[in-house]
């Protein structure tokens, strides 16, 4: 016997749990419902063979996160498949939720189809990995054919059941697999992707996933008869296509449409009935084209639609009035069902309708009649029965008013003196308190009683620093006449035991029906735990800052360390190309030193203004290579970029070995020129360019082939910024650009 799956529900909001229970209940779930994480975790000590839990994150005690990491820590519990319900719509909280094993988020308000088909789907991946844990186990019993594959068509392994399936393929004596699997098996070893395939054997068709393992180098695959199915599929469309032909041909007027309401079938009966042709009424909005003006009825049938696609219901003898085009109308008793396609969803909603028009004409004459004579016989006494009948409905709307006003104020109490904040309410001018929840004794530490007594004591509590501007707020909302829909402030308040906690207090008017302000209510909350975890957030966050300019400080001094130690050791050589090679070095380390002498000394800690790096490393190498002294000049045109140290480093090394290549070889005799420094940033994609007017490059010069470790360098550099390097040869000079992606 197929059980229901099997649902928990942690929802501390009890319209939101019954809401959710029943949208489960009416689907056949069987439902468990816990109104915290404690709860919860009571009714899974005991019971753990849940299939989903259904989360909200906001719970009192132990919230969503917690109760997520319990559940995936914990080994009778992990297998349960958790599905997020809450209204926290930042990404940090959908990925701390998923980082901690949810299965799915999903935002509050929702609709509950929605709902149940993420559960389904949740359900089915379920029971799909369980599926293929159990053939991965037991490979021998599986009743359906399991290969493994080597990339040359190799067979390693095959059940007795794949046998079969090879001896079908008449691929005998030894069991070679079909060739037409060849493609398929090179294909989802390259793209490390798994694909699906259908093949046709023995009069049997079956259904075969290939699963690629490509650090074993092999492939395994999973087939599944679907003979059975397709028959089926083939069935339930030739009942289709008959049922199709009956609606076509059927004598009462049947048309079908899509959820938003729009006509996709319309038959015969419908073409003479409503004098509508099909090819006017396909497509249009069925209400139009019934021509149905009254918006209560139309409401009501969006309504019934909507539950028809939602929940597969049906809705019986709905009389609708039709308006013809010559102003006549006709009614219609209608039935709503739903049309069902292959996978079990609707497909569309059925209205067969059926012509009374007739008989309620001849019923209403009828009515007429006998209300006619009715009155003939009770003409004597209709006056007075008529002022009873109206006594009695006073009587009864009364008595239900009174019920409902009595019923409804016993739900707000209920609410208001059990939950942790205050809920007050005052007059306009909060010259009198009209209520306070339980709440203010344990946050004030005072009694209500006092605060009933003198109102102004709520100010007394308050800190004296923070009391001028709390008056100040209140007089505010007053001067406004509360046009805002609420007032909020945050302040401290002083608890007769010398305690200081924080207050968010927040005030909202409430209008009459003549948008009068008669009430102000409000909410407090204590917030000094969130206060206080603020401010050590802030603090953490300095001391990490100070932290990470120390870091840049130190590295920086250390790269001047090692320049110097450079320095010292030149000065001891006498080789002209090892000295070059020695200042050639430093210049490189003065590059990345400057990027941390940059970061510590900016507020920003993460990214640098590239703009001014690039002047400050232009003219260090200016000065170091004397620039000015061989006649040459450097311009910079330069965007205003920020740029983290993993590219700020690469990029500056770059504008080093290429602005030294060109002082050294583009301009020798003394010859004059420009070299152009240019940083541009567009289309997510920044372009680096250094550019000279001088000599240019060699003939045979060919990036790739180059044995200088200058140019070996800023290749491998471009590649560490997934970049492209290009330059352009021309009889004035040379230009090097990089392009790399914006990180």
């Amino acid at each position: 016997m197929k059980t229901s799956p099997r649902i928990l529900i942690i929802e501390d909001d009890i319209d939101a749990r019954e809401f959710i229970r029943y949208t489960l209940e009416f689907n056949h779930f069987e439902v468990v419902a816990a109104p915290s994480g404690v709860e919860a975790l009571i009714v899974l000590e005991t019971d753990a063979e849940f299939d989903v839990i259904l989360l909200d994150m906001m719970l009192p005690g132990i919230d969503g996160f917690e109760m997520l990491r319990i559940i995936q820590e914990d080994p009778l519990l992990s297998h349960i498949r958790v599905i997020i319900c809450t209204a926290l719509t930042s990404v940090e909280d959908k990925v701390k939720s998923f980082s901690l094993g949810a299965a799915d988020y999903l935002v509050k308000p929702f609709e509950s189809r929605e709902l149940v088909v993420r559960i389904e789907t949740q359900i089915k991946m379920k029971r799909a990995e369980q599926e293929i844990s159990t053939l991965a186990r037991i490979p021998e019993e599986n009743p359906n054919p399991v290969l493994r594959i080597a990339p040359d068509g190799h067979l390693l392994y095959a059940n007795p059941a794949a046998i079969t399936l090879l001896q079908w393929c008449h691929t005998l004596p030894q069991y070679p697999v079909p060739e037409s699997w060849l493609g398929t098996i090179s294909h989802v070893l390259k793209s490390n992707r798994r694909a699906e395939l259908e093949i046709t054997c023995n009069d049997r068709t079956f259904h075969c996933l290939f699963v690629p393992l490509v650090e074993l180098n092999y492939v395994n695959v999973y087939a599944n008869d679907i003979t059975a199915r397709l028959q089926i599929e083939r069935e339930l469309r030739a009942s289709e296509k008959r049922y199709r032909q009956a609606m076509e041909n059927s004598p009462n007027p049947i048309f079908c449409i899509e959820q938003d309401g729009r006509i996709t079938i319309w038959n015969r009966a419908c073409e003479t009935i409503f004098e509508c042709p099909a090819n006017q009424a396909i497509g249009q909005p069925y209400q139009e084209i019934l021509g149905l003006e009254n918006a209560e009825v139309q409401r009501a049938l969006t309504v019934m639609v909507n539950n028809v696609f939602n929940f597969q219901r049906s809705f019986s003898d709905v009389q609708l009035t039709i308006k013809n085009k010559d102003g006549s109308q006709r009614i219609m008793n209608s039935r709503l069902y739903p049309m069902l396609n292959l996978s079990g969803s609707v497909q569309a909603c059925v209205f067969a309708n059926t012509d009374i028009t007739s008989r309620i004409h001849a019923e209403q004459s009828l009515r007429s009649a006998n209300t006619q004579l009715q009155k003939r016989v009770r003409s004597r006494s209709s006056e007075l029965e008529q002022i009873n009948r109206m006594l009695k409905i006073e009587v009864n709307e009364r008595r239900q008013t009174e019920a409902a006003l009595q019923e409804s104020e016993a739900r707000f109490r209920q609410f208001a003196e059990n939950i942790r904040e205050v809920f007050w309410m005052a007059a306009p001018e909060l010259e009198k308190i009209l209520y306070v929840s339980p709440a203010y004794e344990k946050i004030w530490g005072k009694s209500r009683e006092s605060y009933y007594a003198r109102p102004e004591s709520f100010l007394d509590a308050i800190h004296p620093e923070d009391r001028d501007f709390v008056r100040e707020a209140i007089r505010l909302r007053q001067r406004e006449g509360y046009r805002r829909k609420e007032y909020s402030v945050e302040y401290r308040l002083v608890r007769p035991d010398g305690a200081v906690r924080w207050i968010w207090d927040r005030a909202f008017p409430i209008r009459n029906k003549d948008g009068e302000v008669y009430r102000v209510a409000g909410v407090a909350a204590d917030i000094t735990e969130r206060r206080r975890a603020e401010e050590q957030l802030k603090h953490s966050l300095h001391e990490k800052e100070v932290l990470l300019q120390e870091i840049h400080h130190r590295v920086k001094n250390n790269m001047q360390v090692i320049s110097s130690l450079l320095s010292l050791q030149s000065d001891h050589v006498s080789d002209p190309e090892t000295r070059k090679m020695f200042a050639d070095s430093q210049n490189r380390i003065r590059s990345m030193a400057l990027v941390h002498e940059k970061l510590y000394r900016s507020q920003n800690l993460a990214q640098i203004n590239f703009a001014e790096y690039i002047r400050d490393l232009v003219s260090f190498l200016s000065r170091s290579l004397d620039a000015a002294r061989q006649g040459v000049q450097v311009d910079i045109a330069a965007d205003s970029v920020l740029l983290n140290i993993e590219v700020a480093v690469p990029c500056g090394l770059i504008i080093n070995e290429l602005m030294t290549n060109a002082l050294k070889h583009a301009f020798p005799n003394g010859r004059q020129g420009k070299i152009r420094v240019e940083l541009t940033a567009k289309n997510s994609q920044y372009q680096l360019s250094v550019t000279d007017n001088g000599v240019g490059l060699p003939e045979n010069f060919a990036l790739g082939q180059t044995d200088t470790l200058g140019l070996q360098l800023v290749e491998t550099l471009v590649d560490q910024l997934d970049g492209h390097l290009h330059h352009v040869k021309t009889s004035q000079g040379t230009t090097f650009q990089i392009t790399f992606p914006v990180r």
